[in-house]
């Protein structure tokens, strides 16, 4: 009878391993997504904000063991899935773990407004071009 509660224990823990993984998971997503659209790291209450949006609301911290955002955070950083900055001030920055910078990422990016202009070819948008020494 112990073996069966002791075996039922280890499915247990692992499952909320499982869970706690997944979470995880959807936090260097919503970090990635955040970090890519503003080529910045988020702060935690961002990224809280992101991940709740991911998820339809339905995540809490709580769910996977966790009594605060910020333990949850430390937990992930500890694991390898994301860094995070505590020496600025206010709320901490929360960063990809593949790495801490973000610039290097984003030296060959384009607005979204500026590469539709390139690939939009609406023929009732007025568009000019200009060679050199046309006025205009």
């Amino acid at each position: 009878m112990t073996d069966n509660i002791l075996d039922f224990q280890a499915v247990e823990i692992d499952a909320s391993e499982q869970l706690k993984t997944e979470a995880f998971g959807v936090l260097a997503k919503a970090v990635e997504g955040l970090t890519t659209a503003s080529a910045r790291n988020p702060t935690a209450s961002e990224v809280r904000l992101e991940m709740k949006r991911r998820t339809h609301g339905g995540f809490d911290p709580k769910l996977v063991g966790f009594k605060r955002f910020r333990e949850f955070l430390t937990a992930a950083a500890d694991a390898g899935f994301v860094t995070l900055d505590t020496t600025r001030l206010g709320d901490v920055a929360v960063g990809r773990a593949e790495d801490s910078t973000v610039s290097s990422a984003h030296e060959n990016f384009v607005r979204p407004d500026l590469w539709r202009a390139f690939i939009d070819w609406d023929l009732e948008r007025l568009r000019c071009s200009c060679s050199p020494g046309m006025r205009v």
